[in-house]
């Protein structure tokens, strides 16, 4: 199941469990991926990482995020 998510995107990214799998706007690519860089710094005892999945969809306007570890 995906997640769709349209605000708090530290708030959501920091909530998803290994496997999970969030859609966000594709206006918010830049701050997502500058938070994904962040996020990695600030949870590395947890070993968290996250992964774009696919490509932007232009149709939907949205792209995927997918946490990893």
């Amino acid at each position: 199941m995906v997640k769709k998510v349209t605000e708090n995107w530290t708030m959501a990214l920091r909530q998803m469990k290994v496997g999970d799998i969030a859609e966000f706007p594709i206006p918010a690519i830049s701050s997502v991926r500058t938070t994904l860089s962040r996020l990695r710094l600030e949870m590395y005892k947890e070993g968290a990482d996250w992964e774009t999945v696919g490509k932007p969809d232009r149709n939907t306007g949205t792209f995927k995020v997918k946490r990893i570890a």
